[in-house]
C-alpha cells in the first residue's frame, strides 16, 4: 500500500554502511483495496516515494555541512513539478500515521478553475519511528505519480528573451500565524498578473 518502507530499508542499509547523508527514490506500484468488497481486485497505482536524510550540503574543509529538512524536500517536489508544467501545488497541514506532529503536510494540484486534486503527502518521520530506526531526521513523500502525469504538460514553449532585466520585489507584511504561504503566494499571483515570474515566501 505504500513505497516507504522499501525506502526506509534502503536508508537504514547505507546508515549501516556509515553513509548518511541521503537523497534516495523509488518508482513502483502500489496495492489498494477496491471498494471494500471481497470480490473486488486491488487497485494498482503507480507511485513516487522520496527520502532525504542527513546533511543537504556535504560538509567540506570550507563548508560545516546544513543539515536537509522539510523545505528542501517541499523544494524538490515544486522543482519538479514546474519542470512537468503542473498547475499550483497546494500544501495543507496533515497528521498521517507515523509522520512528525507538525512536520507533515498533504499536497495538492489546484487547477485553474480551483478544484484541487490530493496528490500526495510530505513530512518528517515522527521521532519514536526514527529512534527505532537508528536514523536522524528523515523526511519522507509520496506522491501519486499517475495523477500528476495526466496533468502534466509537456509541451514546448519558447518565448523571446525580455527586453528588460527582471525586478526583483520584497514585500513585507504581518498576517496571521494560521495564513498559509500558498495564500499568500495566490495573492500576489492573482495581484500582479502575467508580468510576475516568480514568488518565493
Amino acid at each position: 500500500t505504500t513505497l516507504l518502507p522499501n525506502l526506509l530499508d534502503a536508508a537504514v542499509f547505507n546508515r549501516n554502511r556509515s553513509e548518511h547523508d541521503l537523497a534516495l527514490f523509488e518508482i513502483g506500484s502500489v496495492f489498494l483495496h477496491g471498494g471494500g468488497k471481497l470480490e473486488q481486485l486491488p487497485a494498482e497505482k503507480i507511485r513516487l516515494a522520496l527520502l532525504l536524510g542527513g546533511n543537504r550540503v556535504v560538509q567540506s574543509w570550507t563548508d560545516r555541512g546544513r543539515p536537509a529538512d522539510f523545505f528542501d524536500l517541499k523544494g524538490l517536489i515544486e522543482r519538479m513539478a514546474a519542470h512537468l508544467g503542473l498547475p499550483e501545488l497546494v500544501w495543507t497541514p496533515a497528521q498521517p500515521n507515523g509522520f512528525h506532529p507538525g512536520r507533515a503536510a498533504d499536497i495538492w494540484l489546484e487547477s485553474h478553475n480551483g478544484e484541487r486534486k490530493l496528490v500526495g503527502y510530505a513530512g518528517q518521520l515522527h521521532p519514536s519511528l526514527q529512534a527505532e530506526l537508528d536514523l536522524g531526521d528523515t523526511f519522507v513523500a509520496e506522491l501519486d505519480l499517475e495523477r500528476i502525469i495526466d496533468a502534466a504538460d509537456f509541451a514546448v514553449r519558447f518565448r523571446a528573451l525580455p527586453r528588460h532585466p527582471a525586478v526583483d520585489r520584497d514585500i513585507a507584511v504581518v498576517v496571521d500565524r494560521s495564513l498559509a504561504s500558498s495564500a499568500l503566494v495566490k495573492a500576489v499571483r492573482d495581484a500582479a498578473g502575467e508580468t510576475l515570474e516568480k514568488v518565493h515566501v
